[in-house]
C-alpha cells in the first residue's frame, strides 16, 4: 500500500489520483466534508507513483521563485464586460481571453449546476465565463493533471489557474519536465483555506434555493460584492443582502470550517511557485486608484508572469510598494491562523437533520436578528483573547517579510 499523507496534512489535490495506472485511487468526501484520496487495496500494484507526485512529501523539490524578482502591482482588466463578471480585478479573465485567443488551452475551477466546483478546461472565449468569480469550496481536480500533461505533450500552450497547492501539484505531477515546462504559465489565487463542502450543502438547504449561481457579485460595487446569489425552484433569483444573515459567506468568513491542513499550509509564505499570484486588493488606497468595479493585487513571480501580465496592453496596472501589499493579505506571508472553535463536526451533524428542519433553525436562528445579536456578542468574548494574540502573531510575521523583502530588494 502506498504511503500517502495523514489526512491532517492532505490538501485533497487528487494528484495521487491522476498518478495511478490501474485506477486504484479515487477522491472522495469525507463524514466532515472534505475531500480524500481512497485507496482500492484490489486494484493497486504498489507502483509507489502516487508517492512519487505527490507534492506534500517532495516539498523540497518544489522550485520557488526568486524574491529579487518579485513585484506588486495594483491592476485591473481595461475590459468593462470581463471585470463586471469577475470577482476584483478581471487579470485572470483577461490573461485567458488572450491566451484563449492564440489557441491555447485554459484551465480552472467551475461552478457546476449541481453547486459543486469541478477543475475543466476550456478552448474558446465564448466558455471564459465558467471559470471567473470566486468558489468558496474545493474545487474537485481529479482527472486535470493528467488532461495539462496531455495538452502539453501535443504541443499547445497551457494556461492553468488554481489555489497554490493545486499549482505545487501540477509541477509536482510534471516533474519539471522542461519540453512540457516550456509552453505552461502557471497563475495561482490567494487561498484563505479550504472549507468544508457541507457549508454550499446546506446553504441550499437553509434557503431552499434550487442551486448557487454566484459567490460574489458586483450589484452594489466590488467593496459590496461579498453576497451569495442563489437560483430558487420557480427560477427566481436570490441575493443575499446583507452578509450578517449570508450562512455561506459568515460561515466561510470564520475559518472554523477549513481543511486541518490549512492551518499549516506550506504555500503561504512570500516566496512563491506560480508565474503570477493574485487577490483582492482590499486596503489599496482607494482616492489614490478610483475604482470601484475591481481592483486585483498582482505579484510577477518569473519572467513568465512579467510576459502575460506586465507586456500585456489590455490590463491597467501600477506597481506598488510592499507595505501597502503584505500587512492586509495574511496568505502571502502566513497560513490562517488556527479559530477557536472547529466548526465542521458540528455542521456533519446538522448535515443529517431533514430540510424542514433546516429551514427552522436558519429562519428562527440565524436570521433572527435578535439571536443574531446575543450570538455575535458571546462569540466576540469567548474570542477575543484569541483574535487579539493572533493579531499580534500577524503584526509580527508581516514585519519580519517586509524585513526580509527590504533585503533582497
Amino acid at each position: 500500500m502506498p504511503n500517502l499523507p495523514k489526512e491532517k496534512d492532505c490538501c485533497g489535490c487528487a494528484a495521487c489520483v491522476d498518478s495511478c495506472p490501474k485506477k486504484a485511487i479515487s477522491l472522495k468526501e469525507s463524514k466532515n466534508g472534505y475531500f480524500f484520496p481512497f485507496v482500492n487495496e484490489d486494484l493497486c500494484i504498489n507502483c509507489k507513483l502516487c508517492e512519487k507526485n505527490c507534492h506534500i512529501l517532495h516539498q523540497d523539490e518544489l522550485k520557488r521563485n526568486d524574491l529579487a524578482y518579485e513585484k506588486p502591482y495594483a491592476a485591473w482588466t481595461l475590459d468593462d464586460e470581463l471585470i463586471k463578471h469577475s470577482a476584483s480585478g478581471g487579470i485572470f479573465a483577461q490573461i485567458a481571453k488572450d491566451f484563449l485567443q492564440n489557441g491555447g488551452f485554459v484551465y480552472g475551477a467551475a461552478l457546476q449546476d449541481d453547486s459543486t466546483v469541478k477543475h475543466i478546461e476550456i478552448s474558446s472565449v465564448e466558455e471564459l465565463r465558467k471559470l471567473q468569480n470566486s468558489k468558496y469550496q474545493q474545487s474537485n481536480a481529479s482527472g486535470i493533471y493528467t488532461q495539462v500533461k496531455k495538452r502539453l505533450t501535443e504541443g499547445y500552450k497551457v494556461l492553468f489557474s488554481g489555489v497554490p497547492c493545486q499549482a505545487g501539484a501540477l509541477y509536482t505531477f510534471l516533474h519539471y519536465n522542461e519540453a512540457l515546462l516550456k509552453n505552461l504559465f502557471v497563475l495561482e489565487i490567494v487561498c484563505h483555506g479550504v472549507p468544508t463542502n457541507h457549508l454550499s450543502k446546506l446553504a441550499l438547504k437553509f434557503t431552499g434555493a434550487k442551486k448557487i449561481l454566484k459567490y460574489r457579485t458586483k450589484s452594489k460595487g466590488w467593496l459590496e460584492g461579498n453576497r451569495i446569489t442563489y437560483e430558487m425552484p420557480d427560477g427566481s433569483i436570490l441575493e443575499c443582502t446583507k452578509r450578517r444573515k449570508d450562512f455561506l459567506f459568515r460561515s466561510y468568513l470564520t475559518m472554523s470550517n477549513i481543511r486541518e491542513n490549512c492551518y499549516t499550509c506550506k504555500y503561504a509564505r512570500i516566496d512563491r511557485v506560480s508565474d503570477l499570484t493574485l487577490c483582492d486588493f482590499w486596503e489599496v488606497n482607494q482616492k489614490k486608484f478610483n475604482h470601484r468595479d475591481g481592483i486585483s493585487l498582482v505579484l510577477v513571480n518569473s519572467a513568465r508572469g512579467r510576459t502575460l501580465f506586465v507586456d500585456n496592453p489590455h490590463i491597467y496596472k501600477e506597481q506598488v510598494s510592499w507595505e501597502e501589499s503584505i500587512p492586509q493579505n495574511q496568505n502571502l506571508y502566513m497560513p490562517t491562523n488556527r479559530q477557536l472553535f472547529k466548526g465542521c463536526f458540528k455542521i456533519s451533524k446538522i448535515m443529517n437533520y431533514p430540510d424542514w428542519l433546516c429551514k427552522v433553525i436558519f429562519q428562527n436562528g440565524f436570521e433572527n436578528k435578535y439571536i443574531n445579536k446575543i450570538f455575535f456578542i458571546l462569540q466576540s468574548l469567548f474570542t477575543y483573547p484569541l483574535k487579539k494574540k493572533q493579531k499580534k502573531e500577524q503584526a509580527r510575521k508581516a514585519h519580519e517579510t517586509l524585513k526580509m523583502l527590504k533585503d533582497f530588494q
